[in-house]
């Protein structure tokens, strides 16, 4: 499973996160990213498109 937000986060980012939803899913507010731990548990990959992660990591220089 791949999720290419939490990959092009640097540590810090990755450990700034917090439970949503009753505990159904994790949000890291500085990488802009939600997962659901259904997804994480299945190994789900990511189902954001090119462009859209292309547009964030823009952002992000």
């Amino acid at each position: 499973m791949v999720y290419l937000r939490l990959l092009d986060g640097t540590a810090p980012e990755r450990e700034n996160y917090e439970l949503i939803g009753d505990g159904e899913g994790i949000h890291w507010a500085k990488l802009d990213e939600d997962i659901s731990v259904e997804a994480l548990l299945a190994g789900r990959p990511s189902a954001e498109s090119a462009a859209s992660l292309a547009k964030w990591r823009r952002g992000r220089q």
